[in-house]
């Protein structure tokens, strides 16, 4: 129903963090409250200036793409269940995966609707219980104008993932208008905020991946420096060979003209 995994208390910390753990339900803690404390509000982020506010940090348009996820960062899109696992990296694997049930999502806001709830609010009326509004809008926007934007190559990368991975069909005709009149790069991210961070910053400075990146160094453009640097020393080392044969030919050519002179 509210698509977060639980649990008891006293679960690790640390595994909490990394999102690998069910998030632990007190038991003073209601459903709503629950729902509440497992996703949590941060340093809100933006794709372009919607205020002069100094604590929106703003990206630039159209960054993490699931084209540029891919091909850029060479990152594995994978399904999760678990809302509390979307855009979370997983730099070892080499994946970040993503809340795709687009039509749970859509359910959850029509109930808003069909009370006459305030956006703010996530206690709709007679007491029936949701998630808070704003964190549904938020993870729609993500996937309609961040992760999958209208753009030929996202485009074929989630119809593929709906082909392959049984992501949810809803999200190749997601209609914004029935969560967001305005333009969706004018949200402000206040729950999904670091984990856009984290990914723009996985573009910028990618995780090395294989051998061969693994050895170079870590940051994107000292590697591509080394990597140029590396082939130049190949292809010298190359060449270097190619020109000692030739010599060692021209050599012997020369000692069979000097051993059989031509009359």
């Amino acid at each position: 129903m509210t698509m977060l995994t639980c649990s008891a208390e006293g679960q690790s910390d640390g595994l909490l963090e990394t999102g690998s753990q069910p998030t632990p339900w007190r038991g003073d803690q209601s459903f709503n409250q629950f729902n509440s404390s497992a996703i949590l509000r941060q340093t809100p982020v933006s794709f372009e200036s919607v205020d002069n506010s100094s604590l929106s940090i703003t990206l630039p348009p159209a960054s993490i793409t699931a084209k540029r996820l891919k091909k850029l960062a060479k990152l594995k899109i994978i399904p999760t269940n678990d809302l509390r696992n979307h855009l979370l990296l997983d730099e070892r694997d080499g994946t970040v995966a993503i809340y795709h049930y687009t039509s749970v999502l859509k359910q959850h806001l029509q109930a808003f609707q069909d009370d006459g709830t305030k956006a703010s609010s996530n206690q709709v009326a007679g007491q029936k219980v949701s998630l808070p509004k704003e964190l549904i809008v938020e993870t729609l926007n993500t996937l309609k104008y961040v992760i999958f934007p209208v753009e030929p190559d996202s485009q074929s990368i989630l119809r593929s993932l709906v082909a392959r991975e049984k992501f949810d069909p809803d999200n190749c005709r997601l209609d914004a208008s029935a969560w967001q009149p305005a333009a969706g790069d004018n949200v402000r991210y206040e729950y999904w905020g670091a984990r856009l961070l984290r990914l723009y910053d996985e573009l910028e400075n990618p995780t090395p991946r294989g051998f061969l990146e693994n050895w170079l160094e870590r940051k994107s453009g000292a590697r591509y420096v080394m990597l140029v640097t590396l082939a130049g020393v190949v292809i010298a080392i190359l060449l270097g060979i190619l020109g000692l044969a030739v010599g060692i030919l021209q050599v012997w050519i020369s000692w069979q003209q000097w051993q059989h002179p031509v009359a």
